[in-house]
């Protein structure tokens, strides 16, 4: 995620806790932290991000999806989702199991999508044409 910190910027949503976004975030970043478990004190969005429409369409300049989901039919919607709440100009930041989410499907889910593996991981960097970051 630090290659891609110019990235991390305006209104940010990670998945879990906010690891990646306060680390690297830019001056004047809010990250906000989805999870689906109540009982996660950090988060301010309570959602499930594998489920379909469960998070704001185009609301988001990043969001990182950093080991959100292990099995493929959830990376596959989790990654749809996010790639639904990043705003016209914004990014999404992925990182997933390769084995849940191998790179033909990314692609196929994001055409022109960035895409890389790195130690069993498939980590996916895709840009919204349109707009200007947040």
């Amino acid at each position: 995620m630090a290659a891609n910190r110019h990235a991390i910027r305006g209104r940010v949503l990670e998945t879990g806790a906010a690891r990646y976004g306060r680390r690297h975030r830019g001056p004047g970043t809010m990250v906000d932290v989805v999870s689906g478990d109540a009982r996660n004190l950090g988060a301010t969005v309570l959602a499930d991000v594998s489920r379909p429409g469960s998070l704001p369409a185009a609301t988001y300049d990043c969001v990182i999806l950093a080991h959100a989901v292990a099995t493929r039919p959830h990376a596959d919607a989790a990654l749809c989702n996010g790639w639904r709440a990043v705003a016209p100009g914004g990014v999404l930041l992925a990182a997933v199991p390769s084995s849940a989410l191998p790179e033909d499907a990314v692609r196929s889910l994001l055409p022109g999508a960035s895409v890389t593996r790195a130690k069993g991981w498939t980590m996916v960097r895709a840009e919204k044409r349109g707009g200007g970051h947040g």
